[in-house]
């Protein structure tokens, strides 16, 4: 009995200290650590694309502008479905100041001594680490934004718009690259999903539910979704690229359509997942194994 007494002091202790840290977090403004990472990320991101370093030099202003675009299109696209002003990126102009001298420094610092810098292991970890943390504090302010807006708001609706707060960089993207050089558009973000659009949905449904029924304080439930979010960033860059939501989306989605590709009993139509080829006929397997000059002349 003494020594449960005993050690209920220090649990107290590290309770309040993590108390206190998720506080001392969750009132920690964005500007001026949170948004600069941001755009070190992100200029880094588009640093890395195949012909954006050339088309930096052939078009700075281009460059700059779209740069910057990217960087801000969660809160451009969480304005445009909120009915907010669409530029209010542009109201702190330190912080656009620093916007455009990061992406000077990234595409532009002599012999890319900023570029390698931050690409550093060690470096880079940490910088994803404050990313991944704001983005947890972007998307909570998201939903708190939705809520005052919509009167009766749905949950739906509350975690599409932290959605696309916490993953705007992924749909702007394709944009930048139809700019720079049209035909490296890639896959639109709208045909694969990419974890960080999957995990900004389901951080804000989680955000939305507890403030319509609130089941955790705030504080604590932001620095959760901050280690949610960094742990998934950890994984993709010092592990493994890939999607954890892929395996229960594939598993959902077998057993919602497991009925669907199955013909009834009295059906005499095959299966449409069957695993055999179609036949090829003769003359196609001819043209295959014929050489190319024969098959000009």
């Amino acid at each position: 009995m003494e020594a449960v007494i005993e050690s209920v002091p220090p649990l107290m202790v590290v309770y309040e200290a993590m108390d206190k840290t998720a506080h001392f977090y969750a009132s920690s403004p964005l500007f001026p650590l949170f948004t600069i990472v941001h755009f070190i990320i992100t200029a880094c991101a588009l640093r890395s694309e195949p012909g954006s370093l050339q088309f930096a030099f052939k078009h700075p202003v281009g460059s700059c502008v779209m740069t910057f675009f990217v960087a801000s299109s969660g809160t451009i696209l969480t304005n445009l479905m909120l009915g907010q002003p669409l530029l209010d990126c542009l109201t702190n102009e330190m912080a656009v100041f620093s916007g455009i001298l990061v992406w000077y420094l990234i595409f532009f610092s002599p012999f890319d001594v900023f570029y390698y810098l931050c690409k550093i292991t060690p470096v880079w970890l940490l910088l994803n680490i404050v990313e991944e943390l704001g983005k947890a504090k972007k998307i909570m302010a998201a939903v708190e934004m939705a809520f005052g807006v919509y009167n009766a708001p749905s949950l739906l609706a509350v975690a599409v718009v932290a959605m696309f707060k916490g993953s705007g960089k992924c749909w702007s993207i394709t944009l930048y690259r139809l700019v720079y050089y049209p035909r490296s558009a890639g896959t639109h973000e709208l045909l694969g999903l990419s974890y960080i659009t999957k995990a900004s949905f389901i951080l804000g449904l989680i955000f939305a539910c507890n403030l319509a029924a609130p089941f955790a304080a705030k504080d604590h439930l932001l620095i959760l979704g901050g280690l949610f979010l960094t742990a998934l960033k950890l994984w993709n860059i010092l592990v493994k690229p890939s999607d954890p939501f892929n395996v229960p989306q594939q598993i959902i989605w077998q057993f919602l359509t497991l009925l669907s590709f199955t013909p009834p009993p009295w059906s005499t139509t095959p299966p449409l997942r069957s695993t055999t080829p179609p036949p090829v006929s003769a003359s196609k397997e001819k043209e295959k194994s014929e050489p190319k000059h024969l098959k000009s002349e």
